[in-house]
C-alpha cells in the first residue's frame, strides 16, 4: 500500500491557508497541541489550525511537546494536553514528542517510564496515543516493549529510506519541506498504517460567511450560546450536526441563522454587567415573556454580559405622550411628583415589573 503523504505544523509556520495545503496533495495534518506542563502553554495557533482542518474535512492528529526530566513531570504534561484537547477525536493518534536535548542525558529507563505515564493518562481519557521521536532517541532512549505497546512516528530525514527496524506507523522525511499555503519550511510524513484514516473526499470550499458564525469561548455550553444567538439548542445542532450538545470545544465555529423577520421597530438591548431580565424588561419597557420568546431563552435566570437581545415596544404611541429620561438618584415618586402623573401610570404605560427599580438613562413615558 502507497503511503499517505502529510505534514506535522505548530505555530511556527505562522498562518496557514489550509485550501491551498489540501489542494496540493496533502491529505492529512498533525497539529502541535502545545509543550510543557501547563495549559497555558497551548500553542498559539492550535485552535486556529484546528479548525480549519475540520471545516475542510481534513483528517488530523495531534502531538504534545515534552521537557519532562521526570515522571511527574510526564504526568502533569498528560494533564495539561488533556486540557487543552478538551474531549476533541481526532481521525490520527495524540503523539508525545519526546526528543529534547535535556531527556538525552536521562537513562532509557527514565525516559520509558516518562512517555508510559504520558501515554497511560491519554488512554485512560479515551485517546489512541503514540510516541514521536528521531532514529537515534528511540533506540537508545525508549525500550523496546514500550516502542511495541504504542504507535511509533519516527523522524528520520536525510535518507531515502528509513532502517528503522521496529514498527512504525509514521515516517517524518523531511524538515524543509514546502507545501502551498505554507511560507516557508514544514515538516512532511508518511503515514503507512491507513485503517483509521478517512478517505479524503472533493469538498466545496467555503469561506464561513462571518456574519453567521459563533466561535465557541472558554465555558460555553450550546444552551449559553442559544441564549446568546437567539436561537434554539436544536436549530444548532442541526445546523452543525454535531452529534453530542454535550461535546463543544474552544475555537469551534458553529453555524446559526436567526428565524423570521425583523420588523423595523424591533431593537437590540446589549446586556449590561448585574441586568437581569426583569430588570431589561423594567428599562425596555416590555416583559420578561415577551423577552424570552422573542429571543428563544431557555433559561430566564441565565442571560450573560454582551449578549443580544431583541425587543419591540407594542402598541402605538399617542400624539400627546411625552417621555421623561430617569436622572440619577431618581425614584418613581419623585418622577411622578416631578412629572404630575402618579406612579401607577408609570409603570402601566412603560411596563415596569419592579417599581423600585429604574435606571439612569431609562425613558419613560408618560402624558
Amino acid at each position: 500500500m502507497n503511503p499517505k503523504k502529510g505534514i506535522d505544523v505548530s505555530k511556527h509556520q505562522g498562518k496557514i491557508d489550509w485550501e491551498k495545503v489540501r489542494s496540493d496533495g496533502i491529505t492529512f495534518a498533525i497539529l502541535r497541541a502545545g509543550y510543557g506542563k501547563f495549559a497555558s502553554q497551548k500553542d498559539s495557533l492550535f485552535e486556529t489550525n484546528d479548525v480549519a482542518c475540520r471545516r475542510l474535512k481534513l483528517p488530523t492528529g495531534a502531538y504534545w511537546y515534552s521537557y519532562a526530566v521526570s515522571e511527574s513531570d510526564a504526568k502533569a504534561e498528560a494533564q495539561a494536553c488533556l486540557q487543552v484537547l478538551q474531549g476533541r477525536s481526532y481521525d490520527l493518534a495524540v503523539w508525545y514528542d519526546v526528543e529534547d536535548a535535556i531527556q538525552w542525558k536521562l537513562d532509557a529507563k527514565t525516559v520509558t517510564a516518562m512517555a508510559e505515564i504520558f501515554c497511560q493518562t491519554l488512554q485512560n481519557a479515551g485517546y489512541t496515543v503514540g510516541i514521536y521521536s528521531y532514529k537515534s532517541f528511540l533506540e537508545n532512549r525508549l525500550s523496546e516493549e514500550i516502542r511495541r505497546r504504542y504507535p511509533v512516528w519516527v523522524a528520520h530525514t536525510g535518507v531515502t529510506q528509513t532502517d528503522y527496524a521496529m514498527p512504525y506507523q509514521l515516517w517524518q522525511f523531511s524538515h524543509t519541506g514546502r507545501v502551498q499555503g505554507i511560507s516557508g519550511d514544514v515538516d512532511l510524513n508518511y503515514l503507512y498504517e491507513t485503517a483509521s484514516l478517512p478517505t479524503l473526499e472533493p469538498v466545496e470550499v467555503q469561506k464561513p460567511n462571518t456574519d453567521d458564525v459563533y466561535v465557541v469561548q472558554k465555558g460555553d455550553t450550546l444552551t449559553e450560546i442559544a441564549g446568546k444567538l437567539g436561537t434554539t439548542v436544536q436549530a444548532l445542532v442541526q445546523a452543525k450536526a454535531i452529534q453530542d450538545p454535550d461535546k463543544i470545544y474552544v475555537g469551534q465555529q458553529l453555524q446559526w441563522t436567526k428565524t423570521g423577520s425583523t420588523s423595523s421597530n424591533t431593537k437590540v438591548y446589549v446586556v449590561q454587567k448585574g441586568d437581569t431580565l426583569t430588570k431589561i424588561a423594567g428599562k425596555l419597557g416590555t416583559t420578561v415573556q415577551a423577552l424570552v420568546q422573542a429571543n428563544a431563552i431557555q433559561d430566564p435566570d441565565k442571560i450573560y454580559v454582551g449578549q443580544q437581545l431583541q425587543w419591540t415596544r407594542t402598541g402605538s404611541t399617542p400624539s400627546n405622550t411625552k417621555v421623561y429620561v430617569v436622572q440619577k438618584g431618581d425614584t418613581l415618586t419623585e418622577i411622578a411628583g416631578k412629572l404630575g402623573t402618579t406612579v401607577q401610570a408609570l409603570v402601566q404605560s412603560n411596563q415596569i415589573a419592579d417599581p423600585d427599580y429604574i435606571v439612569p438613562g431609562q425613558l419613560l413615558r408618560y402624558e
